[in-house]
């Protein structure tokens, strides 16, 4: 895998090959995505339905949508992520100019690039869903709270808490909280360049064995390979 990155965490292209993977149900909370296969074919499925994507082909994900992605050794795509704000403030200047960087140092061809500039210029129109101010609260720090923390705050019952938060989100508190701290440690691993074991216990985690091992399992490559495949541009 690897990763190419603007210097601020709002734009960033990821390339999967060489990997048998099942990227499991879960959701971006911050970015739209648009991955296009670039060799072979992709599974994507959201709770409701399911389609293979060949070469050529791409697809859409926007913010909060549960889903899953399927890719084997055979299979290549390249996922444009663009953070929500950026998509949705019309700054195609900053999108284009990223992608054209990116072309002319030769990480994505001529028509991969106007493929994701003409889908990026979409976004705007593309249907999201949008959560209650109090739940999008709550993800803001998500990471930093216990449950019991969390459902004292708000006066309700850390069961109740679930059963809503589930509802709205798609996934339960403990799933998008393990997800966010894996997201929050690759930030600091990118712009923070702090050592692996520092951010496995700023980001929650107590044990680095487990952490390594959860982040392989949500990103496909442990945090020292990730640390190698990131590049700036």
């Amino acid at each position: 895998m690897k990763y190419i990155k603007t210097a601020d965490p709002t734009l960033e292209l990821t390339f999967t090959e060489n990997i048998n993977k099942d990227y499991g149900f879960h959701n971006h909370l911050n970015h739209y995505i648009i991955t296009l296969v670039t060799e072979g074919s992709v599974l994507f499925r959201t709770e409701t339905s399911s389609k293979i994507f060949n070469t050529n082909e791409f697809f859409i994900i926007p913010p909060y949508e549960v889903h899953s992605v399927s890719i084997d050794k055979n299979s290549k795509a390249i996922s444009f992520c663009i953070e929500k704000n950026l998509a949705q403030s019309n700054n195609f200047h900053k999108i284009k100019s990223f992608l054209k960087t990116a072309y002319s140092k030769k990480h994505i061809t001529e028509s991969q690039m106007e493929t994701f500039r003409t889908a990026a210029e979409k976004l705007t129109y593309f249907p999201k869903k949008e959560l209650s101010g109090k739940f999008s609260e709550i993800i803001e720090t998500f990471e930093d709270y216990s449950l019991d923390e969390i459902s004292k705050s708000i006066n309700i019952s850390k069961y109740h808490l679930i059963r809503k938060f589930k509802s709205s989100v798609g996934l339960t508190p403990h799933k998008v909280q393990i997800q966010n701290r894996i997201r929050k440690s690759q930030k600091l691993l990118d712009y923070e360049k702090a050592k692996i074991t520092d951010v496995c216990f700023m980001t929650g985690f107590y044990d680095q064995s487990h952490y390594d091992k959860t982040f392989k399992k949500i990103v496909g490559i442990s945090p020292k390979e990730y640390i190698k495949s990131v590049v700036k541009i």
